[in-house]
């Protein structure tokens, strides 16, 4: 890692890109139609209007909805029509799309990652493009273990990890140090207990890195309450979403902290959506925490979603602009 603290900040148009070509938000239901349930294309079509399309319909805004369903059972009545159409059914679906094999990684995600030798890396996205493409990066490097280390600190920040004596009341120390990977919506291989009251609901097992176990899998029983294990993923609200869970909350107060002493933050493949009231709110809040100039580089096709990236950051330095992963490679 370089001295100039450069932040990373990756949406699912980075993975687009990949040569996974995994879909957006916005194009997920459209280019998967044939593996989604007919009971859930039926709530899905009721939900938009029965005059809608698939590609009107967006996979976190139908997250969104169906997690604030389940969050509001017990006092408002949970909506589902039918069953198969919960939000953890459609997780399963999430799942079996954007999973890719342990071992492979994508070439594209590592020439951005030599190009930008970020400190910190920022990913918006459930799947684990960004992860086996770090670790595969980190393998390339003078000293492995050294740049696997941001990757690496994700036991301590979202589980919990052994220490000498009483756990510390802030980062353990090692942690404190050098730059993180942070996801700030949880990801495919996270696994936590579905009972809120059971302390494995705050302990996230990182599949990635603790290792991939059956006893581990998402439906499996917990080992300390017996509820069953299920993938955390939370989508984009605007109320009660990263503080029900304050292992997630750890890691957007880092994202925070990390932007607001940034020298340069390259921005993928981000929308910067409506709904995603909390990621708005993070990148004018680290504003207010700016002591330093910052350039900013967004990479984006669109042109709308390159303004209002440009808009949300604002007074920075100095801004480029690349429509294409290969043109911002092209120059750096």
């Amino acid at each position: 890692m370089t001295e100039q603290r450069t932040i990373l900040l990756l949406g699912a148009g980075a993975s687009k890109a990949s040569r996974f070509e995994l879909p957006t938000m916005q194009g997920f239901f459209a280019h998967n139609a044939a593996h989604i349930p007919d009971a859930m294309t039926k709530m899905l079509m009721e939900m938009y209007g029965m005059h809608s399309k698939l590609a009107d319909w967006n996979l976190e805004d139908a997250l969104s909805f169906l997690y604030a369903s389940a969050e509001r059972a017990t006092t408002w009545g949970r909506y589902s029509p039918e069953p198969g159409c919960g939000f953890g059914d459609l997780l399963k679906v999430v799942r079996a799309r954007l999973s890719i094999a342990p071992e492979e990684h994508c070439p594209l995600h590592v020439r951005l990652l030599d190009a930008t030798r970020p400190r910190t890396v920022v990913t918006l996205n459930y799947d684990l493009v960004a992860d086996q493409s770090f670790d595969s990066w980190a393998k390339q490097q003078a000293d492995p273990q050294l740049a696997r280390h941001p990757r690496l600190k994700l036991l301590s920040l979202v589980g919990r990890m052994p220490v000498a004596g009483p756990d510390p009341i802030g980062l353990h120390s090692d942690d404190a140090k050098g730059g993180f990977f942070l996801k700030l919506h949880g990801s495919l291989d996270w696994v936590v207990c579905s009972d809120p009251r059971c302390p494995n609901a705050e302990e996230i097992y990182v599949g990635s890195l603790n290792g991939y176990a059956e006893t581990h899998e998402p439906g499996a029983p917990c080992g300390r309450c017996g509820a069953s294990l299920e993938t955390l993923i939370i989508p984009p609200l605007p109320v009660k979403s990263i503080e029900t869970r304050h292992r997630l909350r750890l890691l957007w107060r880092l994202a925070m902290n990390e932007l607001a002493l940034a020298d340069r933050v390259v921005v993928m493949g981000l929308s910067f959506a409506a709904s995603d009231f909390d990621l708005r709110w993070l990148i004018r809040q680290a504003r207010f925490g700016r002591r330093k100039e910052m350039s900013l580089a967004v990479i984006n096709p669109s042109r709308k979603d390159r303004d209002r990236a440009i808009g949300l950051f604002a007074d920075v330095t100095s801004v480029r602009e690349y429509d294409s992963l290969d043109e911002f490679l092209a120059v750096a």
